[in-house]
Order: C-alpha cells, then sequence, then structure tokens
C-alpha cells in the first residue's frame, strides 16, 4: 500500500514539472535569438535579411524628396485692378481695363500709365511686340491702330482672326460665300493664300505657318505646315490639339493619345522633346524659352468648359530651355489659372484668369 501511495506521489510529481514546463513555453518570455553584426564591433543587428530592388536612381530619389519638401510658391499680386487680353513687354503690360473702358500701357518701373484708346463696345484686343500695333474688335467692326502713324484702319468686315508676328499683322479672312484666305495688313490688304478650314488656330515658322482645326469646334484636328500653296500634314489627326511657335523654327504641341502630353517639334517635323503632361496655348508664351502654366489636374474633359468660363485650372509654371535642353518645374499654390506668363527682369508676370489680375513671381523664389 505504501508502495502504491510512493508510486502515485512520482507520477503527481512529474505530470507536474510537465506542466510547469508547458505553460513556461507559453507565458515565459523567450531569449532574443543570436544577434548578426554587418560588420565585427558595429553593433548593428541583422534580424532579417532580405533582397531589397531599386528601381529608381539615387539622384530620381533625392531629387523627388527635394521636391516633396519644396513649399510652394504663392504668387503676389502686381496690380489690384483688373486688366484684359494683357500684352507683357518689360517694363510695360498693355491691356484693356473694362472700368475704366480704356485700353492703356502701364509702365512697371515708372509706376505710371498712359491711355492709348476709348472705346466702350470692345470685346476683344491684341497688341503686336513692341505694342505699337493694336488690334481691336468690337461688336460689328475690327480696327487697326497704327500708334507710331497715329493712323486707325477699318478691317474687312468677314475678318474671323487676328495674329501678329513680332510687329507684323496679319488677318485671316472668311465670308458667305466660301472664300477663306490668309492676309498680310499694312495700311492695305495682301493676300497670302487660301485656307480651307472654317475655324483655324495659325502660328507662324519661319519657313511657313502650322494650321489646325481650332479645338472649339472640333473634337480632333490633324496639324498642317503651309508655304504659299504647298501644304504637308505635319500631326495625324489629334484629340484636343493646341500648339504655340517660337515664331522661328520651334513648336510646342499639347494633344490627348491615352493621357494629355506635349511635344516639341522643328520647321522639319523632327520631335525634339517630349513631355508627359498636357497643356492649352493661352498657358503659353515661347520666345527664347518656353513658360507655361500646367493643369495640376491633367483631365481632358475640362477644356471645352474652360474655354466658356464654366471650369477653371489651378497651375504649376514649367519653364524649358531649348537652347540647353533645360527643364525646370515651379509648384504654386492653388488658385492660379495662369494665361501668358512672361519672364522678365523680375520674375514671371501673369494674368490669373481666376480674377483678371496681374500676379508676379518673384526672379527670388526660383532660379533658371
Amino acid at each position: 500500500m505504501r508502495v502504491i501511495k510512493k508510486l502515485f506521489i512520482f507520477l503527481g510529481l512529474i505530470i507536474a514539472i510537465a506542466l510547469i514546463l508547458l505553460f513556461s513555453r507559453e507565458y515565459f518570455i523567450k531569449k532574443p535569438e543570436k544577434k548578426v553584426y554587418l560588420e565585427e564591433g558595429t553593433g548593428e543587428e541583422v534580424i532579417e535579411k532580405k533582397e531589397i530592388s531599386i528601381s529608381t536612381p539615387t539622384e530620381q530619389l533625392l531629387e523627388e524628396k527635394k521636391e516633396e519638401l519644396t513649399p510652394p510658391q504663392k504668387p503676389i499680386l502686381l496690380f489690384n485692378f483688373p486688366i484684359l487680353f494683357p500684352l507683357i513687354n518689360y517694363p510695360e503690360i498693355y491691356g484693356y481695363d473694362p472700368q475704366s473702358k480704356t485700353i492703356r500701357a502701364y509702365n512697371i518701373e515708372e509706376k505710371n500709365y498712359q491711355e492709348l484708346y476709348k472705346d466702350e463696345n470692345i470685346n476683344y484686343a491684341l497688341f503686336s511686340k513692341n505694342g505699337l500695333l493694336l488690334y481691336i474688335k468690337t461688336a460689328n467692326n475690327h480696327f487697326l491702330i497704327n500708334r507710331a502713324t497715329d493712323k486707325k484702319y477699318i478691317l474687312p468686315y468677314f475678318t474671323q482672326k487676328a495674329l501678329f508676328k513680332e510687329n507684323n499683322f496679319y488677318i485671316f479672312v472668311s465670308d458667305l460665300t466660301g472664300s477663306s484666305y490668309l492676309a498680310e495688313f499694312d495700311a492695305a490688304e495682301k493676300k497670302l493664300f487660301d485656307i480651307s478650314i472654317l475655324n483655324p488656330d495659325i502660328d507662324f515658322l519661319n519657313n511657313g505657318v502650322l494650321i489646325a482645326e481650332n479645338l472649339k469646334s472640333t473634337p480632333a484636328s490633324p496639324l498642317y505646315f503651309k508655304n504659299n500653296n504647298d501644304t504637308k500634314l505635319f500631326l495625324s489627326p489629334k484629340s484636343y490639339l493646341s500648339f504655340i511657335t517660337n515664331k522661328n523654327n520651334l513648336a510646342f504641341i499639347s494633344y490627348f493619345d491615352q493621357s494629355w502630353k506635349s511635344i516639341l517639334i522643328d520647321n522639319q517635323n523632327n520631335i525634339k522633346k517630349e513631355f508627359n503632361f498636357g497643356t492649352l496655348k493661352e498657358k503659353c508664351t515661347f520666345d527664347n524659352i518656353l513658360i507655361c502654366g500646367v493643369p495640376k489636374n491633367q483631365e481632358v474633359n475640362k477644356i471645352n468648359n474652360w474655354y466658356y468660363l464654366k471650369e477653371v485650372f489651378n497651375d504649376d509654371l514649367i519653364i524649358y530651355d531649348p537652347n540647353y535642353d533645360t527643364f525646370k518645374v515651379i509648384k504654386l499654390d492653388d488658385g492660379f489659372d495662369i494665361i501668358k506668363p512672361q519672364l522678365t527682369p523680375l520674375g514671371i508676370i501673369f494674368l490669373n484668369r481666376n480674377d483678371s489680375l496681374i500676379y508676379l513671381l518673384s526672379k527670388d523664389n526660383f532660379s533658371l
């Protein structure tokens, strides 16, 4: 009997020890595993070694990080009154003041202005580069005013568009008979060649003109090059086609093809540069360098409503110098729908379509 009792006590002890060991595995903290050092004496621990694939170059990662840390720039108000149809030719800004109903030339350096022409019915105005020629459209008439000779010319009644190449003036005329043509105008009309597009966009190269259907009147258009009576296809039909030239040998073209994109082509139809964004010609100027307001939201379905003042864009600025192939993005605060940005000694001056006011992004806020 005593032997059996000792046997049960022994078995009980074994069971108790087993239960203690079992519970200790579940509830007591395990000892840390052995530390593996990258180099002896560094003290750096490696718990798990994994293969890491880096698909972006270090320089690009650094640039992206730098861009993330750069706060958006806020342009400053240059004039606290509206100016329509501006031409920025530093130190002067030409434009229409809708409050006084006058065309004015504002001098930024001298801080004064000159009244050039008064008309309560002005619908549109356009200036030559030197500001001496002034095109005015009213409800019923088109005029050209030569400030140097103090003469005013009445343009053909069926004038549809006016254009300047530097200080030379051109008109597109399209009458009810189907006759449509481009003409140079210098005191009198001189027909250059026919254009068989009723609502064309036209811009100049040094050896001819580029022509396409205005995107407000068609969903897609080819781009043609025309020199006298010789017409060549530059681009097959593209959706939302918009373009601007430097009036010499380069054209900047935006269009939609799966995404909004842009290209830079020369006057021989060679693609010189491709960009992964799109914009509109009204948001650009192209002299020696290209400056554009570029919508942050790259949805092209806003374009048609934008033209009819039913949508706005929030833009950033891009600067591209084709001479040195340098490209820069300047991020801006929201609220700037940019028209005709121009590089000046003060910085970039532009019209904000949201409020029709002129703004300046100081050169202290960016570098070229």
